[in-house]
């Protein structure tokens, strides 16, 4: 078999899918860096004082 023949037919297979993935990206989930950290976070509020170069205090 030749190897353009395959190589032709897993591009197009390729392509399929990509396109098929495309048309359906609604129902698919958004994966980003937020969503794969888990839950997130409550902003950090307060009063901040700043200790030394690498030390930050925040009240309240």
């Amino acid at each position: 078999m030749p190897r353009r023949l395959i190589f032709v037919t897993v591009a197009a297979a390729g392509a399929l899918a990509a396109q098929t993935a495309m048309k359906h990206s609604d129902s698919l989930p958004e994966i980003n860096l937020q969503n794969l950290l888990g839950p997130n976070q409550q902003p950090i509020t307060g009063v901040a004082s700043v200790i030394d170069g690498d030390t930050i205090e925040v009240h309240g």
